[in-house]
């Protein structure tokens, strides 16, 4: 064994070697371990030491031992030198694989394939059947024409998706129906649909300011009849805007993912084809089980309020804070986080991870879990106050207070000459 190999201390050796012997032969233990039988009892009388390694393969055939206290939580795991940065990073992250889901869904794919209009004669193989035959082969010809009519949309569809000037539309729809002082009537969405220049209009004192048409004029019934004769999309008359949102998250969607900047996340070849099923490469995200084997030294059993609540940023930039009338489906909503819990374990390895739940409201569960890995024990408590400072907390903490709780549980503190 080398010097250098990071030793458990001799109680928490003592531990392990109980535990397993326990269950099984000291023997057997020892040939576990690649170790002699006589260090086993050495272990057990708290003269030798187990390495992490040890350890480790102890806990992985006979479990945590009962002395030893296991938390387990999904969090994501996050160096406090980068804390702002990941926290950004990882809540678009988060945010993909909700809006992922979302797009895969059927009620998601029915929805948008609802809004779409086509022409039927267009469609080669398409049959039409009168509505007074009846029978098993008009049944047959019935389910091969609505897929034939499904695959024909979404033909369309993809091919909507790819041009520049409906992404035009969409930075159009998105701007004004994030704009709360503008009015959102039928006469609106007339002009946003069917009658007005998707690229240019301006938004003064809440009235839209439409251009005239030129040369470039183009609206979105428009470019869909260029796109296909007798291809349109559809939207409910009395509140369009839930359909609006699902065909500009998909615009959005699209553009992202054929950036590639995410294709670490998912894997997906440009051109973007919406009939595909986006996969999630599960072993990339932030979010993550884990397991601190350890102990619980200072839990400030509050929940502290923020002074400035934090709001996710936009993974699509479509961010309905601003007008109190559109309601985003639960994929695309922000959250925004009002309140922290904070909890400080000391693993058995002598390392502290800090704890931190984010909370929408009093009220609610936690909507985020952050462990935050403390590097240097030397710098613990300042880097805890950092971490509180980072987040603005309204409730005043001293160092003092924090050290004498986590003395109290039994953890260590670098700076302190120890009585024993």
């Amino acid at each position: 064994m080398k010097e250098t190999e990071t030793k458990l201390n001799k109680q928490i050796s003592k531990h392990y070697i109980e535990h397993a012997c326990s269950i099984s032969s000291s023997g057997q233990v020892a040939k576990e371990l690649g170790i002699e039988a006589p260090r086993v009892s050495e272990i057990k009388a708290g003269r030798r030491r187990l390495t992490a390694d040890e350890a480790q393969v102890l806990k992985e055939l006979y479990g945590t031992p009962s002395q030893s206290e296991g938390h387990w939580v999904v969090a994501e795991l996050i160096d406090l030198d980068s804390l702002n940065k990941s926290l950004v990073d990882n809540s678009l992250i988060n945010q993909l694989v909700k809006v992922s889901e979302f797009v895969n869904s059927g009620e998601f794919i029915n929805g948008i394939l609802s809004c779409i209009r086509v022409e039927e004669s267009r469609i080669r193989g398409y049959e039409r059947v009168q509505i007074e035959d009846v029978g098993a082969r008009n049944n047959g010809t019935h389910q091969k024409n609505n897929r034939l009519v499904r695959e024909y949309k979404l033909k369309l569809l993809n091919r909507l998706l790819s041009n520049a000037y409906f992404k035009n539309w969409c930075d159009t729809a998105v701007r004004l129906l994030t704009d709360g002082d503008v009015k959102k009537d039928l006469s609106f969405f007339d002009k946003l649909f069917y009658t007005k220049d998707v690229t240019t209009p301006t938004v003064i004192n809440g009235s839209v300011h439409w251009d005239f048409p030129n040369a470039d004029f183009t609206n979105l019934i428009g470019l869909c009849d260029q796109i296909e004769p007798g291809f349109a999309l559809t939207f409910e008359s009395y509140y369009p805007t839930e359909d609006v949102i699902r065909f500009v998250a998909l615009g959005r969607l699209t553009t992202l993912l054929e950036s590639q900047t995410f294709s670490h996340i998912v894997g997906v070849q440009a051109p973007f084809n919406f009939s595909k099923q986006l996969n999630i490469k599960p072993d990339r995200l932030p979010k993550k089980e884990y397991v601190i084997v350890g102990k619980c030294v200072w839990d400030d059993d509050r929940l502290l309020k923020l002074r400035e609540p934090m709001t996710e940023k936009s993974l699509l930039q479509i961010d309905g804070a601003n007008s109190s009338s559109l309601n985003l489906p639960d994929a695309l909503d922000l959250n925004t986080s009002k309140y922290l819990s904070i909890r400080l374990f000391y693993t058995e390895q002598y390392r502290y991870v800090v704890e931190i739940q984010l909370y929408p409201d009093e009220l609610y569960i936690s909507h985020r879990k952050i462990l935050i890995d403390i590097k240097e024990k030397e710098k613990l408590f300042v880097q805890v106050m950092d971490i509180l400072t980072f987040f603005d907390v309204e409730h005043h903490h001293t160092v003092n207070n924090i050290k004498a709780a986590v003395a109290k549980e039994g953890g260590y503190i670098p700076s302190a000459i120890y009585i024993e």
